[in-house]
């Protein structure tokens, strides 16, 4: 992902960052075999949303700890459970904003 400069670009980048957000919460690990792969892939996330401020500045802090708390919701149900429940709220907000233009 590159420095987004117009509109379009930011938009277009945002898209796909909600998509890739969507499956990694499709796909949340529930075990720990299951995280490595998973970490893997929201660091690789994280790492690409950074390279655009314009898209950076989207993600809200409930995103943000989502990719980074995967081993503390394997840990502990509830917490999962809360905090999944908050991203996914996030999540549609952001994908309902996005589709209204």
């Amino acid at each position: 992902m590159s420095t987004a400069t117009t509109r379009d670009e930011v938009t277009e980048q945002w898209a796909a960052v909600l998509r890739e957000m969507r499956a990694l919460l499709a796909r949340d690990p529930r075990t720990k075999p299951d995280l490595r792969v998973w970490t893997d892939d929201a660091i690789s996330l994280s790492r690409r949303i950074t390279q655009s401020p314009e898209v950076s500045d989207k993600v809200d802090e409930v995103a943000w700890h989502s990719l980074a708390d995967a081993d503390i919701r394997v840990k502990d149900s509830e917490y999962a459970e809360l905090q999944r429940t908050s991203f996914e709220e996030w999540l549609h907000e952001e994908e309902q904003r996005l589709a209204e233009g």
